[in-house]
């Protein structure tokens, strides 16, 4: 009767985790994008700046 109860306690619990690893991997994603659009928003900043443009 315990391992019953135990069973039906993970079985309902797993969708849970699913949502939750689902969410983390998303989260994950979206903050490799956003470290990649810094960094290469920073490399612009320096070859923009690496120009000797004139100004009158």
């Amino acid at each position: 009767m315990g391992q019953g109860k135990i069973r039906h306690a993970v079985a309902k619990v797993r969708p849970v985790v699913r949502k939750v690893r689902r969410d983390r991997r998303r989260q994950a994603v979206v903050v490799v994008v956003f470290a990649l659009l810094v960094s290469g928003m920073e490399l612009l900043a320096l070859k923009l700046g690496s120009f000797n443009v004139p100004f009158a």
